[in-house]
């Protein structure tokens, strides 16, 4: 019998040397979160996801949750808790938006809860990629395991939502602790890790409904695993793993909403998952790519976001890695259908999706990924050639992500797409504009002289946190400012969501559109119309 064990370099302790370099590339990961967790203004989702986890957490009231499930949101509003914060009554004619603004902009104070909600998730960051470390370690020894771990810690997508206070990243990292979990299991099968798959599943689903992709994952790396490997004990041991996973994730389920619903399966989890099955038969915002608005989505819309929104340096990684595995094809290594099977059904099961808004909706397809990509590092190391190419490959990828730091990780874009300045060309929503970037803009007005704008902003945060003075122009989403008496005149500031949306506010939206900007200050795109520009 075989099995896909690790071989003698994945069990090998680890050594100063490489736990320097696993400190280092930790150390670099952390830096980066923690940098663009206190740069990033509040984006549009972390607004409801804050709010409704704190009134989830301290009240037990899932009446405002939808689309997600609560234990990502509990885990975001866990260190909030301490602060006491105010919850406001719901009111009559209050909506899932409105309410969550009141809670974080009117009942406390913004600046105590963003940043202190944040945290977790820059938790679990590093947490997915130590995982994606060890579990490369073990699989195809040290360089694997330490390619793993740069690739993680230097990828702009993964630092972008890694930061925020949203499910992407919890949901990431849960399924591949689940698919690590059921590795495990198909390699030694026992009743405790039957159990830990249970566990494990149950917390995926509990995060995101995309959980239930594991299910499809297992069957079909666990049929590839039995028909290759010629090997019965885990396939005997299938009752147990299907007794494991009724009890448990049922029960995981009924623990994150506290139990205050139908034992077993909350009522709640069933509402917000009809509310996703709404948006996939219409009910949802039309889909932007390439400069063109559809209804119905692109089934090329994650293909083009792998083009344009990954390092040169991780493309070519990619390239590199496919070249290997033609040339050299892996054989005795099933680890690898566990890493091929969730990337390939998770990327097909959000390009069939209607609703597509941006690229973090593919994020867990990057850690699987980065586990083939390093998985032949070591046939790759083996020449001169080899190396050479991944040090390239490296700095093509460090460089440009440390280059990206400042101007925040949501916006990256590659050469490919005309960077970070031509990103409105490809896509809009969170892979560009999400709402991130008020204190960039109050950068910009500082360091220009401006005093004052007008402004359609795309997002929930609140302007006057960052002391922009501005009139709300149409269509702009806070609007507590009031309209200006003038209009489209001085300097007028757009948020590119607006500026591009499928019906615009106002003529003059469709009209700006078709001219460039005056300056950029962010993702902001910047006119100076008339003569009369308020200044210092």
């Amino acid at each position: 019998m075989t099995r896909s064990g690790p071989g003698p370099e994945g069990r090998a302790r680890v050594g100063r040397l490489e736990l320097l370099l696993v400190l280092t590339l930790l150390a670099a990961m952390v830096g980066q979160l923690a940098f663009a967790l206190v740069r990033d203004g509040l984006t549009y989702d972390e607004l409801v996801y804050i709010a409704c986890g704190y009134k989830h957490l301290v009240e037990g009231d899932f009446r405002l949750s939808r689309n997600h499930p609560p234990l990502a949101k509990l885990l975001i509003a866990a260190p909030l808790v301490p602060l006491g914060l105010s919850i406001p009554d719901l009111r009559p004619d209050d909506h899932l938006w409105s309410w969550s603004s009141r809670f974080v902009h009117e009942a406390n104070d913004a600046n105590r809860i963003i940043w202190r909600a944040r945290i977790p998730n820059a938790v679990l960051a590093v947490a997915l990629a130590l995982l994606v470390w060890a579990w490369s370690r073990t699989s195809h020894g040290p360089a694997a395991g330490a390619c793993a771990l740069f690739l993680t810690a230097f990828h702009p997508s993964l630092l972008a939502h890694g930061h925020l206070a949203t499910t992407d990243m919890p949901g990431a990292l849960t399924v591949v602790v689940a698919s690590w979990a059921f590795w495990h299991w198909l390699r030694r099968p026992s009743r405790s890790l039957a159990l830990g798959v249970g566990l494990a599943t149950g917390i995926a689903v509990a995060t995101r409904f995309t959980g239930w992709l594991l299910l499809p994952i297992f069957f079909l790396a666990a049929v590839w695993d039995w028909s290759h490997r010629r090997s019965l004990p885990a396939l005997r041991q299938v009752p147990v793993l299907a007794a494991a996973m009724l009890i448990a994730v049922p029960a995981v389920i009924w623990a994150s909403y506290e139990g205050r619903y139908a034992p077993w399966f909350p009522q709640a989890y069933l509402r917000e998952l009809m509310n996703v099955v709404s948006l996939q038969k219409g009910e949802h915002a039309p889909t932007y790519l390439l400069g063109r608005w559809s209804e119905n989505g692109w089934p090329q819309y994650y293909l083009v976001a792998f083009a344009v929104k990954n390092t040169p340096g991780f493309l070519l990684a990619c390239l590199g890695a496919a070249a290997a595995a033609i040339w050299r094809p892996a054989r005795g290594q099933p680890v690898l259908i566990h890493w091929v099977v969730p990337a390939v059904v998770i990327f097909l099961a959000a390009s069939a999706l209607h609703f597509q808004i941006g690229e973090r909706y593919v994020l867990t397809v990057y850690p699987f990924l980065i586990l083939l990509i390093s998985s032949a590092v070591p046939q790759i190391v083996r020449t001169k050639v080899g190396l050479a190419a991944i040090l390239i490959a490296g700095l093509l990828i460090a460089a440009p992500t440390i280059r990206a730091a400042p101007h925040g990780y949501i916006p990256y874009f590659n050469a490919l797409a005309g960077g970070e300045a031509g990103g409105h060309r490809f896509f809009l929503d969170s892979s560009l504009d999400w709402g991130q970037d008020l204190p960039r803009l109050a950068s910009w007005m500082n360091g220009h002289g401006v005093d004052k704008i007008q402004l359609a902003y795309f997002g929930r945060d609140d302007p006057g946190r960052f002391h922009i003075r501005h009139r709300d122009l149409p269509g702009g989403h806070f609007g507590q400012e009031g309209p200006p008496q003038n209009p489209f005149r001085g300097v007028v500031v757009i948020s590119p969501g607006i500026l591009f949306s499928p019906e615009p506010a106002d003529e003059h939206y469709a009209q700006l559109a078709r001219r460039p900007p005056d300056d950029r200050a962010g993702v902001f795109f910047v006119y100076r119309l008339g003569e009369d520009v308020p200044s210092r």
